[in-house]
């Protein structure tokens, strides 16, 4: 993890693969964001093609920069290989695939347990940006069968 578990964003609360899809690619992208670009962005190559993969990261890095700016405290983002979730990639997996359902007061909620209060409805956007480019390239990659982000079918 990148800070010790003083922090309460940081705290593991659950698995990566308890996500859905689009959940675990969001995470992904968000952990891999600023720290091993060239790694997730070869991750990813692997999936996606290379416009696909400038277009998750360029998204991802439009909310990452919103969150470095107007967040409640420090956002935290376990290690790119962690099997672990934090609770704040937990908090954001979920804003995503709410804003996917469409449930924008709910993702306003949300939007406000990570950002300031003020700037939250500035979040949505942001959120379905990205949301809309994962949504893309998860269908995408169902379509030539390759992509390992929707395979998971674990439920409690």
């Amino acid at each position: 993890m990148t800070e010790s578990l003083t922090s309460p964003g940081a705290a593991p609360v659950g698995h990566l693969q308890d996500l859905s899809a689009t959940g675990q690619l969001a995470v992904l992208c968000l952990r891999g964001l600023g720290r091993r670009e060239s790694e997730l962005s070869k991750g990813l190559s692997a999936h996606f093609p290379s416009s696909t993969v400038a277009a998750l990261i360029a998204r991802c890095d439009d909310l990452m920069q919103f969150l470095a700016r107007y967040a409640r405290r420090p956002f935290m983002r376990h290690q790119p290989d962690c099997p672990c979730l934090g609770a704040d990639e937990a908090a954001f997996a979920h804003l995503i695939d709410l804003t996917e359902t469409g449930e924008r007061e709910d993702v306003l909620m949300f939007a406000m347990m990570l950002t300031r209060p003020d700037m939250a409805p500035c979040l949505l956007p942001l959120a379905e940006a990205f949301t809309l480019t994962l949504h893309r390239a998860l269908a995408q990659s169902r379509r030539t069968m390759g992509c390992p982000y929707h395979q998971s079918t674990h439920v409690h």
